[in-house]
């Protein structure tokens, strides 16, 4: 049915033209025949057998079902028959579900529902691979509700819960790779209360930890090792870094240090990236995320080259 409707709104795009073409062409009758000219404008303006419509309205605004094809912002470095991202406008703006994909414009990268433009609802992230990266759910430009991040061969990295203040509240819980937890503690309004626990990698109490009410640590109690390790060597290797520091500036015009630590904004003078760099990437700091209107949506911890867990706005 959809592909029907495409159909028949690009032969009714294709009629409008020979109406000013058949003029200049003698009247002639076959499609073969008009200039292909006209034909690139109409693909350029998005309507394709494998996307959406693309229409607007007599104003101009943007209305209904839209893909964003590589073709149409060149600058974005993907394929140009490759979708962007593709989903319904309303005035011009975001409205429902939305898809956002890699680089390759096949495999989404981000799915989600946005309202007035914003995100507001669930969504969920995904690797290259196509495996899930994240989910959670965002409400008035907070994380809500319950949010789950993903090692990429599938298992549990990180699960907690928000509650309708944005704040992290209940069990907050880290994993290794294997699924074994690596660390859990409690959060009330976003403060860290009770005990803490971390693990070894055979799932070995490594630390208990107590917390004040005011989140500061009470005391820390470090256990041995009671089973025979697992997975060691593995737990503690670093990461391949975060992302690079190169096309952000300093305050100052102070030269980017490839290997120390560099605070860096972006085009908007926003903080970007504050931490320590090696070999020109993040390695020990915080990765700052905004929206399209320069809101801050999230802060990323990072250590040891990897992405450690989300810091608190």
């Amino acid at each position: 049915m959809l592909e029907e409707q495409e159909t028949t709104l690009i032969m009714k795009r294709i009629y409008t033209i020979l109406a000013f073409v058949i003029p200049v062409m003698g009247f002639s009758n076959t499609i073969d025949e008009i200039d292909p000219i006209l034909l690139t404008d109409i693909e350029q303006e998005g309507i394709d057998p494998e996307g959406y419509p693309n229409e607007t309205d007599a104003n101009g605004m943007k209305q209904g079902m839209w893909t964003i094809w590589g073709r149409m912002k060149p600058e974005k470095g993907y394929p140009e028959d490759g979708k962007i991202e593709e989903g319904p406008y309303k005035d011009n703006r975001k409205n429902g579900e939305w898809i956002k994909y890699h680089k390759d414009g096949k495999t989404p990268r981000l799915i989600g529902i946005y309202v007035n433009n914003r995100p507001n609802g669930g969504y969920k992230k995904f690797y290259e691979h196509g495996g899930v990266m994240e989910e959670g759910t965002f409400s008035g430009g907070k994380q809500k509700e319950v949010y789950k991040r993903y090692h990429e061969n599938g298992n549990v990295a990180q699960e907690k819960t928000f509650n309708e203040n944005g704040k992290e509240d209940g069990k907050v819980a880290f994993y290794f790779e294997d699924g074994v937890p690596e660390f859990v503690f409690n959060k009330k309004d976003g403060v860290t209360v009770g005990t803490g626990t971390r693990y070894y990698p055979n799932g070995d109490v490594k630390e208990v930890i107590n917390y004040n009410n005011d989140g500061s640590v009470a005391s820390k109690t470090p256990k041995e090792r009671v089973n025979p390790p697992k997975g060691e060597t593995v737990a503690e290797q670093s990461g391949s870094g975060g992302p690079s520091g190169d096309k952000f500036k300093t305050k100052n015009g102070e030269k980017f240090n490839r290997d120390g630590y560099n605070k860096l904004y972006n085009k908007d003078d926003e903080l970007e990236m504050d931490g320590n760099f090696k070999k020109g990437k993040l390695w020990n700091g915080k990765l700052y995320k905004y929206d399209s209107d320069g809101i801050l949506l999230k802060i990323e911890i990072w250590k040891k080259g990897k992405y450690h867990s989300d810091g608190q706005l």
